[in-house]
Formats: structure tokens, sequence, C-alpha cells
């Protein structure tokens, strides 16, 4: 029996481990949160660089690390004035037709209205922050429900009540007799960190009227990414797209921050997202960027191969000994690699994405996420399987 235990032990054992490995990080898949369509995104999304991005996300388990994660994929995403047009490549838009808006749902009042917090809301669900079960309505009326403190289109009713859990905490900008709601939250020493959502009030009062996610703390300034807003440094609250934004952490417009009771794991790396030091990761672009075919060629000044698109999610490969980098992306479906410098550049993550890149058709992502998703299952069963056959192995020697 020897010649039957050793092989299917071995088989066990790599089944196991190989589990354990996929189920530690996988690929972000696209959810749905709303009940309205059949299909789990829209079509000009599913043909777009941004589900495509979304698919190179790797998820670690560490909610606050994945939602910042997912948050910078979307970067440069911008509304249209059009429910046929949600790719996010829309020049101009102004109506608020948006991804987000139609995960969640129109709720009787079609899908154009401000996005912010189903920006937000979309992040973290896309993250895995919160199990999806029970919950018949998404997003409206239920202030109290710890259910849902994931996921909101109003500002004001998340404030509300992650204020009624005590997991808001008030900006160190106001004083407590200024907002008498959130005296109980009052935390002027409160320092907000990665992944925390950060709540504003454009007229000044305790009502918020726009929401982002945290991204990074750097000395007194503080780093966001924000849907439905615009690229200038000042607040705005019904801008076009989703983008960075910084803010002096004693701001008069921020009210305060979600301090959400996220899963966290202490085995992941905090990724300093603007680096000052480039390693290997992937990364997104903010303006386009000049990709040679040498290092020659950078260094010298010719002319580049290839441009790097802004906004596009790439590899860095390798970091070479004069602080260039060696770059990976997709180009219409085509593996594109060279070299690059670190200008212009914001790390995702510590990990190279592997998925297929950009694809002709939604199926075809889909398809390679379930794989991604399903393997360690049937990894699992193939494990199960061996413990049966040494069982049954034992018995019939015995």
């Amino acid at each position: 029996m020897k010649h039957i235990l050793k092989p299917t032990f071995t088989l066990v054992v790599v089944a196991i481990l190989l589990s354990a490995l996929c189920l530690s990080a996988f690929s972000a898949e696209y959810i749905t949160a709303g009940t309205k369509g059949d299909t789990p995104a829209s079509d000009s999304y599913a043909e777009s660089k941004y589900y495509a991005h979304l698919s190179h996300v790797t998820l670690t388990g560490d909610n606050a690390k994945d939602v910042v994660a997912i948050a910078l994929s979307q970067l440069g995403y911008r509304e249209s004035d059009s429910e046929e047009d949600l790719s996010g490549l829309s020049e101009g838009g102004s109506l608020n037709f948006a991804e987000y808006n139609r995960n969640f749902g129109d709720y009787g009042s079609g899908l154009s209205y401000n996005w912010c917090a189903s920006f937000v809301s979309f992040c973290l669900l896309q993250a895995g922050c919160h199990e999806m079960t029970n919950l018949s309505d998404w997003c409206r009326d239920h202030m109290g429900d710890p259910d849902y403190i994931w996921r909101e289109v109003s500002c004001e009713k998340w404030k509300s009540a992650l204020n009624e859990l005590e997991y808001f905490k008030s900006s160190a900008s106001y004083s407590s007799s200024e907002y008498e709601d959130l005296e109980a939250a009052y935390d002027p020493e409160y320092i907000p960190t990665p992944g925390d959502l950060i709540f504003f009030s454009e007229k000044l009062t305790n009502e918020a009227s726009h929401i982002g996610i945290v991204i990074q703390i750097a000395g007194e300034k503080i780093y966001t990414v924000e849907g439905n807003t615009d690229k200038e440094s000042s607040l705005e609250t019904d801008g076009d797209g989703v983008y960075i934004k910084s803010y002096n952490l004693t701001d008069k417009y921020i009210i305060g921050y979600g301090d959400m009771p996220y899963q966290t794991r202490s085995d992941v790396p905090t990724i300093d997202h603007f680096p000052t030091d480039i390693s290997s990761g992937s990364y997104i672009s903010t303006a386009d960027i000049s990709v040679y075919g040498s290092l020659q060629d950078l260094v010298l000044g010719k002319d580049p191969k290839y441009t790097l698109p802004q906004y596009c999610m790439f590899n860095v490969t390798q970091i070479n000994d004069n602080g260039f980098i060696s770059v990976k992306y997709i180009v219409d479906g085509k593996t594109v690699s060279g070299y690059a410098s670190t200008s212009d550049v914001i790390q995702i993550s510590d990990q190279l994405f592997e998925t297929p890149g950009p694809v002709s058709s939604p199926k075809a992502s889909a398809s390679w996420e379930a794989y991604a998703h399903v393997s360690p299952y049937i990894l699992m069963a193939l494990a199960l399987c061996g413990v049966f056959l040494c069982i049954s192995a034992k018995h019939r020697k015995a």
C-alpha cells in the first residue's frame, strides 16, 4: 500500500498548501449591490480599462489596505451624460451618470445623482469588507443598523449612522459646541489612518455633503481619493471624476472621519503610495509616461518606443541601478515592456498583477476571475478526496 499512500499524501499536502496560498490573496471580482439587471456590470464599464483595473487588484484580506487599492485602481474615471456610457472614459460629462450609481440602483429617481458616497460604497463592497447576507435594502432608511455602515448613497445618513454606533470621529477643525450632535464622538486628538472615510461640509455646518477615502497622511497633510470631484486642490462636491486630493489636517471643511471596524492582517505590508524609493509591484500613472525600448535610449534622451497613458495600471518588474524602472503593461490586449523614469506614478500594491489585462468582452474577464475565486475550493476538494483515499487505503491494509 505504500505506493498508494505516498503519492496520495503528497497530493493532499500540495493541494492544502495551494489552497492556503490562493485563499490568502486573490484578484478582486466585480460585485453588485443592487438587484436590478442580470449582468454584474454595465457593458460599457465591463469593456473599459476600469473593469480591467479592478480585476488587477490583489485582495489581501486587510480591509483598509484593500479599500485603498480598489479606490486607486479607479483613478481618472469620469461621469457621463447618459446611462448608455458608464465606461469612465467620457469627455465633458456633467449629469452624474456613473457605474457606481448603477451598482447600487436608482431607488426610483434614476441613476443621475451625486455619486461620491456610492463610489466609496463601491470600494468597500469590492474589497469584501462585509458579507452581503440578509440585507433587503442596500442603501436607504437604515440608521442604527450596524450592517449598513458599509454602504450608502447619502453622506449625511452615513455620517449619522457611524456617529450613532461610535465609529465617527470629529475633526480637530471643529469644537464640540459648534456640532452638538457630534459631541459624543468629538476627538480633537484623533489621527486618521489609511482606509478611514473622510466627511466634508461644503456649507461649514454639521451636515456632511461630501465623502472620500483617506489614503495617506504625510506631516500635516492628508491625501484622499474621492469620486464626484475634480483635480483642483480645493474641496469640490460635484465634479466629474475620481481623483486624488490633499488637504491640511485642520482644513475647515473636514467634519470628521469614519473609523471603520475593518478586519486587519499584521502580515500585510503598509504601502507608501507616493514612494520616494520605488519597489516592484503594481502602479498607476498620473500623467503620460514615456517608455523606452532600452536603458541607453532613455539615458540618451532618444524618442520613446511607447507612451504609457495617464491613469493606466502597470507593473514595475525591476528597479535598475540608475533608478530607472522596468515596466510591463497591456496595450490592445498585448503585453508591452520597456524602461521609464519614476515620476508621475502612484503605487497601488506590492503585488504584480497576473490577469490577462483588458479583454474584448466581459465574459472572458469574468471567466478568469471565476477561475481565480473557484480554484481554491477545487483544490480544497482535491485535498478532501486525498484524505478519503488515505483513510480508505489504511482500512484496506488493515
